[in-house]
């Protein structure tokens, strides 16, 4: 693979620019820090509130998207660090967009029957340039049938740093 086809098409962050659960989470820990330090009894003891709300904060961190990027052959969802999602777009059945002002109205649907919701600040832009990613990689890639992936495109995405 060149260089150049490993550049980003096109990125849009996730539509919700705070995450507001990693904020109530750590909330809920500093809340059972001062339990413990002043020696507060509540219904709740405060190391269960400090464990709870490290482990809601953790589960926040790696289940949200932070960044959706497409390459020329695969879409990078990219969620805390270290964790992001390829999906290849030999991978991809196609792309439903959908009417109205829901928040996950742009899905990608897979060759497995599973959706991936895609929440981009700007879903039209995001749904057009994904269109026009997906429509040029099949038409430079007939051979490849649904459900393969190229080598070289899952060893250039298993090395890509987050940004």
């Amino acid at each position: 693979m060149q260089e150049s086809e490993n550049q980003a098409l096109y990125w849009d962050k996730h539509r919700i620019p705070v995450n507001i659960t990693i904020i109530f989470s750590l909330v809920v820990v500093g809340f059972g820090i001062v339990q413990m330090t002043q020696g507060m009894q509540g219904n709740i003891s405060p190391e269960i509130l400090i464990i709870l709300g490290l482990m809601v904060g953790a589960y926040s961190w790696l289940k949200t998207p932070k960044v959706y990027v497409i390459y020329p052959d695969a879409l990078i969802v990219a969620y805390g660090k270290p964790r992001r999602k390829v999906i290849y777009f030999s991978d991809i059945s196609g792309i439903d967009m959908r009417q109205g002002h829901s928040p996950d109205r742009l899905r990608v649907l897979k060759t497995n029957g599973r959706r991936e919701a895609v929440v981009a600040k700007d879903p039209e832009a995001f749904h057009e340039q994904l269109q026009q990613a997906l429509t040029a990689y099949r038409g430079q890639n007939p051979q490849i049938s649904n459900g393969q992936s190229s080598n070289e495109s899952a060893e250039f995405y298993d090395n890509t740093e987050n940004s």
